[in-house]
Order: C-alpha cells, then sequence, then structure tokens
C-alpha cells in the first residue's frame, strides 16, 4: 500500500470514528426528551406501553449482541458497545415511568404485545438452551469463536430487528386515535432521525476504507436498524408537523391542567378530572349570576337617575 493509501485510510478511520460517536451521541440524547416529558407532565398518557416494552427486551437483546461480537470480532464499533447499554438503561428508567406515572386513557399493554414479548423470550430461552446442548444449529460468516451460541446470539439480533420493525407501529395508531402528538417528544424524534443517518454513514465509510462490504454486511442488524428508524422517523415527524402538532389538547377533551406558576402542564386522573370539571361548572354559575345581579343593579341604578332627571326643578320650569 502507497502512502497516499495509506494517509486515505487513516483519514477515513478518523471520520470513521468522528461519524460514529456522532450517532452515539445524537441516539443516546434522543432518549432523555421523553423521560423529561414524561417527569414533568407526570404522565405517560400520550406514551406507547406496547413501544416502551418492545423497546426494553430488544434494546436488551441488542446489547448481549453487540457485547459478545465485539469480544470476537471487529464488525462491532466500541461506540455500538456504549450505545447499546446506555439505551437499555434508558429503556429500563421510561419503563419504571410508565409503570409509575398516570396513564389517564392510555391503555397499557395490549394483549398481543404481551403474547409477543412471551413467545420471542421463550424463543431465546430455546435458544440458549439448545447452545449448550450437542445440536447442529445453524452458522453465520461471523461470530464463529462462540461455538453453538453463535446462533443464539444472532437470533438475539434477529429479535431486535423484528421489535424495531414493529415497535413503532402502536405509537402511530396511538397518535392518530388522539389526533395528537401531546406527551410524545418530537426531540426525540429528530435526534433519532439524525442518529440513523449517520449510522447509515458510518457503515458506508467503513466500506469505502476496508474496500469491502462486509461493514454492511458483516452487521446486518445495524443496517436494519439504521433504515428502519429513518422510516419511523419520517412518519412521527409528518404526524407531528403536518397533521397534530398545532392541534391544542383542552381540559374538556383531555382532562389536562396547567398550573399558573410554573407553566407545567399535566393530566389530570378521572377523579380529579370530573372534580375540576365540577369546580368549573359551579363557578361559571357563580359568575354568570354574580354579572346578572350586577347588570340588575346597573339597570336599577340607570332608571333612578333617568326618574331624577324627569323631576329636577330645572326641568320642570
Amino acid at each position: 500500500m502507497s502512502t497516499s493509501d495509506q494517509d486515505y485510510s487513516t483519514e477515513l478511520e478518523i471520520f470513521s470514528s468522528v461519524v460514529g460517536w456522532t450517532y452515539f451521541a445524537a441516539w443516546s440524547i434522543s432518549f432523555y426528551p421523553q423521560v423529561i416529558v414524561n417527569f414533568k407532565l407526570k404522565s405517560v398518557e400520550g406514551l406507547s406501553f406496547d413501544f416502551v416494552f418492545l423497546n426494553l427486551l430488544g434494546f436488551t437483546c441488542y446489547t448481549i449482541y453487540n457485547i459478545v461480537l465485539y469480544c470476537d470480532t471487529c464488525s462491532i464499533e466500541i461506540n455500538d458497545i456504549a450505545f447499546s447499554v446506555h439505551a437499555f438503561v434508558l429503556c429500563l428508567v421510561t419503563a419504571v415511568q410508565a409503570l409509575s406515572y398516570k396513564r389517564g386513557n392510555n391503555p397499557g399493554l395490549h394483549s398481543w404485545c404481551i403474547v409477543v414479548l412471551i413467545l420471542l423470550v421463550l424463543s431465546i430461552i430455546i435458544n440458549v438452551i439448545l447452545s449448550f446442548v450437542d445440536v447442529d444449529l445453524p452458522s453465520h460468516d461471523v461470530g464463529k469463536d462462540v461455538g453453538n451460541f453463535q446462533w443464539t446470539l444472532f437470533w438475539m439480533g434477529y429479535v431486535k430487528v423484528f421489535i424495531s420493525l414493529i415497535k413503532y407501529i402502536p405509537q402511530v395508531i396511538l397518535n392518530f386515535q388522539r389526533k395528537s402528538t401531546f406527551g410524545f417528544s418530537i426531540y426525540n424524534i429528530l435526534l433519532d432521525l439524525i442518529g440513523g443517518i449517520l449510522s447509515f454513514s458510518q457503515q458506508l465509510i467503513d466500506s469505502e476504507k476496508n474496500n469491502s462490504w462486509d461493514s454492511l454486511t458483516g452487521n446486518p442488524v445495524k443496517l436494519a436498524l439504521g433504515l428502519q428508524s429513518i422510516f419511523f422517523d419520517l412518519i412521527f415527524i409528518f404526524q407531528h408537523y403536518c397533521l397534530y402538532g398545532h392541534l391544542k389538547p383542552t381540559v374538556v377533551e383531555v382532562g389536562i391542567e396547567t398550573n399558573p406558576v410554573s407553566g407545567l402542564t399535566g393530566f389530570l386522573d378521572p377523579k380529579e378530572f370530573d372534580s375540576h370539571r365540577a369546580n368549573t361548572s359551579e363557578n361559571q354559575r357563580e359568575n354568570e349570576s354574580t354579572g346578572s345581579s350586577f347588570r340588575a343593579i346597573m339597570n336599577g341604578t340607570k332608571s333612578s337617575n333617568q326618574n331624577n332627571e324627569l323631576t329636577s326643578p330645572l326641568l320642570t320650569e
């Protein structure tokens, strides 16, 4: 290899590293806006539970997949390890919030999602058991040093891809049903879109650096995750900025309460909402009664003044 080729390869390696850590930062930060929104609202009514728990299982598998492959092959970058571990922790925090905060009219976990989660976990357990038994399992081009466990490892990767393909659908449907994206952070989506584009770009850069497509074909999970995230992010952006983002939820519609001091908006639970609506109606009746009394007094005063004017000595003269 000539000196110019070595310099070019070094430049690509540095560029790949910069892009990799940038997408790691974008994808990692993207988990925080939703956590912050949940914390401020003390509610998860706008967040799909199916999305939350599918995401948790997916990143559990993805973390194991990355850690094991990193020890066995060069097709996994260190920023992939950092991202997957960090994402797993934030998904766990979001799941705890979902179980702790008010959910209002949120339907929670649907039965179909529970069945899917159970089947996926069982499939992983079965594969782990088979990896310790003398059974010929399908092989893969990379990860051969881990023996029979390589199939289990890549099965976890495929589980992550499958989850990523379906996990956004419940959130899209929930936004459609509510006709609102309130409670679902759009900043999460914008950062996720940036991360998806950069993730795909890094694999293209690595392919050019190595003069081979192994960086794409050797890590199909990362490739699929990047492309599918871009697709669904565009759907969420369309929902927020074109369909529902301009619609403001009101107290009458969804039970929203705004703190006049802090400016924070939170969901009322059903009892608080009914009480709030009753108090609002009572206050309106009192205001109407007070207004009627005030108008009657003003009308009486006006009539009295008119009578006085008619009986004034100046006028009789």
